[in-house]
């Protein structure tokens, strides 16, 4: 009896050993079904605010602003987006000014993701202003055909902007 308890004792390690080797995988294969609609490379077409007050609209990245959005299988996330009218430095290192103008004009920051019915929360860990590290980003998004519609709201002095970002699929 007791070579049974051996084997069946060694059966039941080799197969805890199998699967705690194959459950990352499984969790990554459930992810990417739940979410392979946003996952992959994404290039920013535009960004258009409305204040919702006055109906007026503004391009707070120009009219053609560039970025990309990454949205990887296992939850993590990455953006850019800068200005279409970025000031070009003189020499490959900018000046403590030029520096200050390209900061300006951009936005970036990276961590984790997930999804609560339309929302896409962004969990920054790293950001281009130190602020917005450890906040939520809330973005609601659409799909339609190969563009992600995010939208988010948020509140400037005495403004209540809704900020649309339009992405393509890459």
């Amino acid at each position: 009896m007791k070579s049974t308890w051996t084997f069946s004792n060694k059966v039941r390690q080799k197969v805890l050993f199998i699967v705690m080797l194959l459950s990352p995988y499984y969790v990554l294969a459930n992810q990417e079904a739940t979410n392979c609609s946003i996952c992959g490379t994404w290039r920013l077409i535009s960004v258009t605010n409305l204040d919702q007050i006055t109906g007026q609209k503004t391009y707070p990245y120009g009219e053609h602003p560039q970025g990309n959005l990454n949205y990887l299988p296992d939850g993590h996330m990455a953006v850019i987006i800068v200005s279409s009218n970025r000031v070009m430095p003189k020499t490959m290192y900018a000046t403590p000014e030029e520096a200050a103008q390209l900061y300006s004009d951009m936005t970036s920051y990276s961590g984790t993701y997930t999804i609560e019915n339309n929302a896409i929360i962004h969990h920054v860990a790293v950001a281009w202003n130190p602020r917005w590290m450890n906040t939520e980003q809330t973005r609601y998004y659409k799909l339609n055909g190969n563009q992600l519609i995010l939208t988010m709201y948020k509140q400037l002095e005495n403004k209540k902007i809704r900020s649309t970002l339009i992405w393509e699929k890459q």
